[in-house]
């Protein structure tokens, strides 16, 4: 059973460039499959619960300057012992910044924050924590044409040592680039 609530809290603000919603959620799951480290299988969770709260916002500052974000508040139990889910974090956030420097050329620096989260250690099977984390990524967008793009982006810009499961590190700072060609 799902259930989501959103409601615009600002609509048409500032001349259309200011959005902003808010969103309720509620989400109950029977029968969770999810790994269990312990037998080193997948598992069930007979009864699952997640509820929490969703914030938006997103704001045009002019013609090539916006920026966004959300936020949103998680929790998520084990409903038959009480326990908290692993792997969610209670908080979590983005936001970013997108400029269009010209009419060809653009660029979006963006953040992500994840709070701490309760996780098993693969090695002791004891109960640990995965610290919270920031993440920076920024992107490029070049357009040749309305069919040719080129575009590079830099993943973990700071080099952030974080991980989301325990045991797992995440990459650090990675490089990616391409190009995008439309066949119209």
């Amino acid at each position: 059973i799902q259930e989501k609530i959103t409601q615009p809290l600002a609509e048409d603000l500032l001349d259309g460039k200011l959005h902003a919603e808010l969103g309720y959620f509620s989400i109950d799951t029977k029968n969770m499959i999810d790994y269990d480290v312990l037998t080193g299988a997948y598992g069930n969770i007979a009864k699952a619960k997640s509820e929490g709260v969703e914030f938006s916002l997103s704001y045009a500052i002019n013609d090539a300057v916006s920026i966004a974000g959300n936020y949103t508040y998680t929790h998520a139990t084990n409903e038959v012992t009480g326990a908290k889910l692993i792997r969610i974090p209670e908080y979590a956030a983005y936001a970013e910044i997108d400029w269009k420097a010209t009419e060809k050329l653009s660029f979006t620096l963006s953040g992500r924050y994840n709070s701490s989260e309760d996780d098993v250690d693969p090695d002791t099977f004891m109960g640990t924590t995965n610290k919270s984390w920031t993440t920076l990524d920024l992107a490029a967008r070049y357009a040749v044409s309305d069919k040719l793009e080129f575009y590079g982006r830099v993943e973990n810009l700071t080099d952030e040592d974080y991980q989301d499961v325990a045991g797992y590190g995440e990459p650090g700072t990675a490089i990616y680039g391409g190009v995008r060609v439309r066949f119209e």
